[in-house]
């Protein structure tokens, strides 16, 4: 299943006891935001358990440690 900002925020709000899912969403883009960056000034970024995130020849490579 794919889940879009908005979504997982709630997901992630509710399994935290959160009622406000807007404070989780500004937490998703920024984390995503601050990824980006990093990648692109060429740096390996890791979240171990979820994925990995680094440029190879010119491209976003992502490694997804998820198992389903």
């Amino acid at each position: 299943m794919k889940h879009n900002r908005k979504t997982l925020a709630k997901i992630i709000a509710e399994r935290l006891g959160m009622t406000k899912t807007e404070t989780v969403e500004e937490i998703i883009k920024a984390l995503i935001e601050e990824i980006r960056e990093r990648v692109r000034k060429g740096e390996r970024i890791e979240l171990r358990g979820l994925a990995s995130w680094k440029i190879r020849n010119g491209k976003v490579k992502v490694k997804n440690f998820i198992r389903n």
